[in-house]
Formats: structure tokens, sequence, C-alpha cells
């Protein structure tokens, strides 16, 4: 009907038509009666009737109101899709959040007037209050939350509180630690924790490599890389401190005390004096070329080796990248299962919460 409206022909009618319902998602239940759509469905559906003629700007009035979660994230999904074509969107909303998660530029009208104009980040600076918004997994957990925390602003359908006041580090961690006391789960993915210290632990040992090169730079050393060896070096840099990062991360993990925890990795360090990275293998006894030669950090110091001058060994190459991957699975693989194992207790305790 739209299309007839707009005067499209037929083919180019039947055509526009599927592509907005392929679009908007709608395409099985397209012959379906309308009467049988729920709210988010008509909502999408009266957007895509809208755009049968690809218009330079669309106004959108509360298109969200009334529709679930779910229905919202996808009708968010299509606003942001149509933005980035290029498309001028003038969209009236009641939710503070839709309109910072969307709007480039944003009014508020009270009275028929405007009250104050400018971008999500400027107006919320106008206000001058901080908040701190807390995501939680379950009803059942948001509901103890907002016991916890009375004075909190509850959004049910985002499953979320914002508590407002101060935002800085002692502030949150308080709060945190409240919820934890509690046994009140946030929506945080159970990887994120690993992954915060494995990030933590790749920046830490790339920075001291780095600082180690640098040192010798100062002592006189003139490295003969080019650029293509530099950013190969880079890339070595970080594979190995990524590997080296899940290995210590599975030690902290397998240790039972603090103390044992920070002397593990330190067996790490044993390795690079028993390689080939000081002094030819062929100078050592019998019994320490063998571990010399069949260990991770010989073809990693002689790829570093070779790449500062300027003529690296593809087999020494090879054989690092190797090493790093294999002690990247296995550090992670033995993380998670230490992590999951350790986390257990505590999620089942979590699960009762309500």
């Amino acid at each position: 009907m739209m299309a007839r409206l707009v005067h499209l022909d037929p083919r180019r009618a039947k055509a526009r038509t599927a592509d907005l319902l392929e679009q908007f998602d709608l395409t099985e239940v397209a012959r379906k009666p309308t009467a049988t759509y729920s709210g988010g469905m008509r909502r999408r559906l009266d957007l895509a009737m809208s755009l049968m003629l690809n218009p330079a700007i669309v106004f959108l009035d509360e298109p969200t109101t009334g529709v679930d979660p779910r229905g919202r994230a996808v009708m968010w999904d299509i606003v942001r899709g149509l933005a980035e074509q290029g498309t001028t969107i003038f969209l009236t909303t009641q939710y503070l959040e839709e309109a910072d998660q969307l709007a480039s530029r944003v009014a508020v009208i009270d009275g028929g007037s405007i009250t104050a104009d400018g971008t999500p980040t400027e107006l919320k600076r106008r206000v001058g209050s901080s908040h701190l918004v807390l995501e939680l997994p379950t009803p059942d957990a948001l509901a103890a939350a907002a016991r916890m925390l009375p004075a909190a602003t509850v959004d049910s359908d985002a499953l979320s509180l914002r508590v407002a006041g101060s935002t800085d580090a002692n502030t949150i961690r308080e709060t945190l630690v409240r919820l934890d006391d509690a046994h009140v789960s946030m929506a945080i993915a159970r990887s994120s924790v690993l992954a915060g210290h494995v990030y933590g632990g790749t920046i830490l040992i790339t920075v001291s490599i780095a600082a180690l090169l640098g040192f010798a730079l100062l002592l006189g050393h003139r490295p003969q890389a080019d650029a293509l060896d530099w950013l190969a070096l880079a890339g070595l840099v970080a594979v190995v401190g990524f590997a080296l990062a899940w290995l210590w991360v599975a030690f902290g993990l397998a240790a039972e005390r603090p103390d044992t925890a920070s002397n593990l990795p330190l067996l790490l360090m044993i390795l690079p004096l028993l390689s080939g990275g000081f002094v030819p293998i062929e100078s050592l006894p019998g019994w320490l070329q063998r571990i010399a030669e069949h260990q991770p950090f010989t073809p990693i110091i002689g790829t570093i080796r070779g790449l500062l001058a300027g003529a690296p060994e593809g087999r020494d190459a090879a054989w690092a990248v190797g090493w790093s991957i294999a002690i990247a699975v296995i550090g992670h693989v033995w993380s998670l299962w230490l992590y999951r194992r350790h986390a257990a207790p505590s999620m089942t305790r979590t699960a009762g919460v309500g």
C-alpha cells in the first residue's frame, strides 16, 4: 500500500518491500495479520513504512514507549543504522537513557518551550551531579541491590540501579563491597576478571622488555633493524607478553597463599639463564644443551637478537611464535579451569539471592 501511495512501479515496490522487511526483521511475519504483532513489531512496521522512499529526514514520536527491553534494543540498533547511513532523525522520547544513547544533540522541552539544548555530554555537565549505574544479571539480584541501596533509582526494564553521588574510586569500591557482602552478583562476564589481569600483565611485560631495550641503547648498542624488523619485534614482544601473562594468572590461581602466588612466576626467570641467549649452546654441558635446545626462551631470544641485527632467522621466529601460542593456550585453559573451580562455591551461594 505504501509503495503505491508513493507511486513506485510494481517491480521496485516488491524489491523495496522485501529489503525493508529483512532490515527490520519482519520477513517471517510478513504474511500474518498485524493484529497478531507485538508492540515492538508494530513500531518497527510503522518505521519501515515511513522509509519506503529513503527519506532524508525521519520524525519518530516515542518509538519505544510500551516496548519490551529486547524490542527497545532492536529499535535502537535500527535508529543507529539509519543515522550511520546519513538519515537525519528527529526523535521525541521520555527516556533520558534513550536520548543519551541515540542523539547527537538533545533539546529539553517544557511547556512548549526549549529550556536546554546541546550534546548529551554538555547537558549532563550542566546538571553537575554524578551518578553510578549498576547493571544486575537478574530481577532477583536487582531487588536485593535495591534493598541495599534504598536511595537508588531502579530501572526494572534495564535491570539497573542509578546511584547518585560521588563516583570516585573509593565510593565505587565501597558500593561494590557492600553488594558483595550481601552476595549480590553484578552483570559482569566471568571472563572479564581474568582478562583484566592478563591485559595488565601483558602491558607490564611489554613495558619491561621495552625498558630493557632502551637501557641497551643508552649503553651504546646500535640495532641494524629496519622499520619492518621493529614492527615484527613489537608484535613478538606483545605475543610473548600475552602468553606469559596467561601463565602468571594460572600460577596465581594455583597458589594457596599470596606469597606463593608472587614467588611461583620466579621459576620462569630461570629459563632464560638456561637458554642459548647468553652463550652458544655448543659451549654448554651436554645435559644443559638438551634443556637449552628444547625450551621457549632460546628461539624467543634468538629471534629478538636477529630482528635487532636486521637478519632474523625464520626457523627461530616460527619456534618463538609456536612456543608463545602453546604457552598462551595452556595458561588460558589452566586459568579457566582453576577459576571455575574456585568460583563454583560463591556462585552457588549467590544463586540464592532473592
